[in-house]
């Protein structure tokens, strides 16, 4: 059982990793456009709504 839920655990680690680094690019490549504000709002909020989804 514990087994089970380490290779699960990884499996969401390796679909995470990449997905939240390309997201922190997407998210650096807007703040160059002007919209600051309003994107690092749904940025952050994308971002904590992924964390709890992977972590729940």
């Amino acid at each position: 059982m514990q087994a089970m839920e380490i290779s699960i655990a990884t499996s969401w680690i390796t679909i995470f990793i990449p997905f939240f680094f390309s997201h922190v690019n997407h998210v650096e490549g807007l703040k160059k456009m002007q919209r600051v504000i309003q994107l690092e709002k749904y940025a952050s909020a994308d971002i904590v709504f992924v964390v709890l989804y992977v972590v729940g």
